[in-house]
């Protein structure tokens, strides 16, 4: 009869053989390649290239996501399974608000200035990148000439309100004369 050490040995290494069986199925479920470590050079040449891939891409939208600030999402990745298993992403997008702020252009000039700066802030902006870069600087320029014809408001007065103005101070001049009649009478 063997010892209770003896047993117990027995029994851990039992318990590991069984665990190893577990994990080596969980494995294989989730990544084929897993149970062959290898990869062959062209496959071991694909998963540096996705590597690669995925460190720009993850590079490239979070930096528009950090300098968007406030008027950026989070970043969306399109994910590609590698011959190793592992998931890479290989493209993405930030949505990001390229709205004017309303009744505000002071705002709007601010906030398309910032969403430029987000949309090429990039090494090699995209096609994307620099069309959205194109509507927040379309949005800034229209912002400020809003403030412009604003200002301007406020130094001019509007031609159509001094028009009534006049007519106004017209009627009350001649509701307070009398009117003369006759044939040079002055209308």
């Amino acid at each position: 009869m063997p010892s209770f050490a003896h047993q117990l040995a027995g029994a851990r290494n039992e318990g590991e053989l069984l665990r190893r069986r577990a994990n080596k199925d969980n494995s294989e479920k989730e990544t084929p390649k897993a149970a062959d470590t290898e990869l062959t050079e062209a496959e071991e040449k694909k998963v540096a290239e996705l590597k690669q891939r995925d460190a720009e891409v993850r590079r490239h939208e979070e930096t528009h996501a950090s300098i968007g600030g406030q008027y950026a999402g989070s970043p969306n990745y399109e994910m590609e399974q590698g011959p190793d298993g592992r998931s890479y992403a290989v493209g993405g997008s930030v949505d990001i608000d390229v709205s004017p702020i309303s009744n505000d252009p002071e705002a709007t000039i601010s906030k398309m200035q910032i969403v430029q700066r987000a949309a090429l802030a990039v090494d090699e902006p995209s096609a994307a990148d620099r069309q959205i870069a194109a509507k927040a600087a379309q949005q800034e320029q229209e912002a400020r000439q809003k403030l412009a014809a604003e200002k301007q408001g406020m130094n001019d007065s509007d031609p159509a309100e001094d028009g009534r103005a006049h007519f106004v101070a017209q009627a009350y001049l001649g509701a307070s004369q009398p009117r003369q009649t006759g044939l040079f009478a002055s209308v």
